[in-house]
């Protein structure tokens, strides 16, 4: 089977779990044998150029292939199928219509809310927003320069999205990474009957045993922001008074918070920025990993992560990370300080041994790239054995 995976990279220069999650998937799936062509311009190439950058917009709202790559791929490639991840903004929605021409299908990944909110996180001004959910097009975006804090970039792109909406959300097969992600589609305007679920994918670091000694360790890994919930978890972990460390890896807009809070609490523990070799080796020391966003991520590929090494999560039930935990992952509670403080509290005293058990199964039969991969190829022979 010949796949041609196009994805539009974001900036090398902000860590991005999309980018993470097709690298991942491109590798697992040549393992699991598929021959796969990539296209992946970048949005690295727009970067210090206001010229080129409204022009990338205004190339959303055009009815064309941007690139000319994309023509010439389908042609010297000749896939079975066409795999779409973001395309903004050097792709473009013209690509479905390029590849529905040649008769070839297409599945498309969702990773974010992009097709609703150009921001693509439901996340404006360090708070939830919904305003421009069930609308044709993200129109109050435009007011608020939500694409790239650009009030031109918004509007052209906006404009685009509206006027190729139908094209978007009607591949052959739409694939959401959560179940959330899904419904957040489907009252967007896709078709119940093209949308199914499948989770990223994480590598397999190798089981580890939890460590035995005292004491207890949470980690938290990630960006040091409000969205991802790093402020909930101070105030929860000074009413929680657990007897437990707190390790927390990462930077960002909320890293003097998080150093003043060392000052004041010897249990924290901060680690700054580590690299993915780093982060695993913490999580290889973590009893259990903390997942407090406030924000409704799609998919958390931290919680994937942990339950590779065999650690439950502890995390904010909010968006579709509820899902990637689920019961045998560890524990899902309210995104309050008093939820997260009692789940704080349940973690510290409960059989860890046997929830890192049950959170290794479970990223083994849904997250390994294995799983993933063999969950991606049924959906790719079903989609070709229709178009046929």
């Amino acid at each position: 089977m010949r796949v041609l995976t196009a994805h539009n990279r974001y900036v090398s220069s902000m860590p991005s779990g999309e980018n993470e999650a097709v690298d991942i998937e491109v590798e697992a799936l040549r393992k699991a044998g598929i021959e796969v062509h990539l296209l992946q311009p970048s949005s690295d190439d727009l970067q210090d150029d206001p010229k080129r950058k409204l022009a990338a917009a205004a190339g959303v709202v055009e009815h064309r292939v941007r690139t000319p790559a994309f023509l010439r791929l389908l042609d010297e490639v000749q896939p079975d199928l066409v795999q779409v991840h973001n395309i903004f903004p050097l792709l473009g929605a013209a690509i479905f219509e390029a590849a529905a021409r040649r008769g070839i299908p297409v599945v498309r990944t969702l990773h974010n809310y992009r097709f609703a909110c150009l921001r693509s996180t439901y996340w404006r001004d360090d708070a939830d927003c919904r305003l421009c959910q069930g609308l044709s097009a993200p129109w109050h975006g435009v007011r608020f320069a939500c694409y790239r804090d650009s009030h031109a970039q918004s509007a052209l792109t906006t404009l685009g999205m509206w006027r190729y909406r139908s094209r978007w959300l009607s591949p052959s097969r739409l694939l959401a990474v959560s179940h959330y992600l899904a419904e957040q589609a489907i009252l967007h305007g896709a078709d119940r009957r093209l949308i199914a679920v499948k989770p990223n994918a994480v590598p397999d670091p190798g089981l580890t045993p939890p460590p035995m000694s005292a004491p207890v360790r949470f980690v938290y890994a990630g960006r040091l922001e409000v969205q991802k919930g790093v402020q909930l978890l101070l105030d929860a972990w000074d009413d929680a008074n657990v007897e437990a460390e707190l390790h927390i890896a990462g930077a960002g807009e909320l890293q003097d918070v998080v150093r003043a809070a060392t000052a004041r609490d010897s249990r924290i523990h901060v680690h700054g920025r580590l690299e993915r070799q780093e982060v695993s080796a913490l999580m290889q020391q973590a009893t259990v990993t903390v997942v407090p966003s406030v924000c409704a991520e799609t998919f958390s590929l931290t919680a994937a992560e942990s339950m590779a090494h065999g650690r439950p999560v502890l995390a904010t039930d909010v968006g579709g990370v509820p899902e990637v935990v689920a019961p045998e992952g560890g524990w899902v509670v309210p995104p309050t300080v008093a939820g997260l403080a009692a789940g704080l509290a349940q973690a510290a005293k409960a059989d860890h041994a046997e929830r890192g058990a049950l959170a290794r199964e479970r990223y083994v039969t849904n997250y390994s790239p294995e799983a993933v991969a063999a969950m991606l190829i049924d959906h790719y022979e079903e989609v070709i054995r229709h178009a046929s």
